[in-house]
């Protein structure tokens, strides 16, 4: 990819951090492109504005390649060199912060790498959809195995199981003993009836339902 669009590895990075180059997945750790991405960047014009990107000044309206002396003016495309106004803004607040921060490293190297990383869902979710692509859901409950039983169920129908029924008929219908469904709904933090909770035959004067606190 680097050879097509006659870029160097630090200025792959660049365009990263800015978003302008995000990948649509990874192997083993290493970002893969879309390749009609890379050929609709692989002209004369986009490796000029990619270049205009990377070396921008934001004060001047022009990149800092040029000398001072040189006239230039941008072509009459919106948010030039950008893609969009989101990924100016971006940009605009990522270069202040560095230029500020020159030679040392980026300030807030955790925030770039959160924007990098929603550019690349976005990136991703965009391809899959071109072409088609769907995913299965992944499961996020509970899925362990005690004592050889293996529980698979979601946190928010854990919690409704053990708030309709006594913590013993609770751990049967899960397969596990009540102590085991305990020490379940303690390690994910759903909370638990009292004892003597359902010898109320009157649900209404049982003490309320909590709510289901969230994970971090």
């Amino acid at each position: 990819m680097l050879k097509r669009l006659k870029i160097r590895a630090s200025e792959l990075g660049d365009l990263q951090n800015i978003g302008m180059l995000p990948p649509v997945a990874r192997r083993s750790g290493d970002p893969m492109y879309c390749v009609e991405m890379v050929d609709a960047l692989a002209t004369d014009y986009h490796h000029t504005r990619l270049g205009c990107a990377i070396w921008w000044d934001f004060d001047l309206k022009r990149p800092t390649f040029l000398p001072e002396h040189i006239e230039w003016s941008p072509p009459d495309v919106p948010f030039y060199p950008f893609d969009d106004e989101e990924q100016q803004s971006w940009a605009r607040r990522y270069y202040k912060q560095k230029k500020a921060c020159a030679p040392g490293a980026y300030p807030d190297p955790a925030r770039l790498a959160r924007y990098r990383s929603r550019m690349e869902v976005k990136a991703t979710k965009a391809f899959e959809r071109k072409h088609g692509i769907k995913r299965p859901r992944q499961f996020r409950g509970i899925d362990v195995r005690i004592r050889g039983v293996r529980v698979k169920i979601t946190r928010v129908k854990l919690f409704n199981l053990v708030w309709s029924k006594t913590m013993i008929r609770a751990g049967a219908d899960l397969g596990i003993t009540e102590t085991a469904l305990r020490g379940l709904c303690k390690r994910n933090m759903i909370p638990l009836p009292t004892r003597g909770h359902f010898n109320w035959k009157d649900p209404k004067k049982r003490p309320p339902k909590p709510a289901l606190p969230r994970t971090k």
